[in-house]
């Protein structure tokens, strides 16, 4: 079972060599290698990333006055509740003052405050108000929803394997730090 998902997850390469122009490619085991964009993973990652991230606002954030930014900070805090802006920037992998900015917006809309950490004087943790409650509730639904659209072309085994595959390059990202 994971052979085919090795399969049809190696095809995909050759669908975006239609789209994009690679200045030197050759084809390895049935999958198209490029020097060029095509062949660098965190191109291909940022390019799906952006068309999921532009259909989302367009449709779920919008309607809610949301930025990606503000509705990852209110995503983070809904799964995971309170925590600072460091935990949030390091969870979501944003730069720190992103973050910051996004929760000063956030916090105008009544939708996360901020109190002071009775264990670190100088950091505050924030939390959803009801209200933010209210909208992540909502908005999740619709994400989880355009999540299972999105892997719906996968069998279960493709998705164990993407999702494996994803840690690993996850944790090798840190290490390249």
């Amino acid at each position: 079972m994971v052979e085919n998902a090795v399969t049809s997850i190696m095809v995909a390469p050759l669908v975006m060599r239609t789209q994009l122009s690679a200045p030197c490619t050759h084809v390895q085991n049935g999958v198209i290698m490029s020097t060029g964009p095509a062949g660098w993973l965190s191109f291909r990652v940022a390019v799906l990333s952006n068309k999921l991230a532009r259909r989302a606002a367009q449709r779920v954030l919008a309607s809610h006055g949301l930025l990606l930014t503000e509705w990852r900070v209110l995503a983070v805090l809904g799964e995971a509740g309170p925590m600072s802006a460091v935990g949030i920037a390091e969870r979501t992998a944003i730069d720190k003052s992103w973050i910051s900015r996004a929760l000063t917006r956030l916090e105008h809309r009544d939708l996360v405050t901020r109190t002071q950490d009775p264990n670190h004087g100088r950091r505050s943790v924030v939390a959803l108000t009801q209200a933010g409650e209210d909208v992540y509730a909502e908005v999740a639904t619709g994400s989880r929803a355009r999540n299972e659209a999105m892997l719906a072309c996968l069998t279960d085994a493709e998705r164990a394997f993407l999702f494996s595959l994803l840690e690993r390059l996850d944790r090798q990202a840190d290490q390249l730090r």
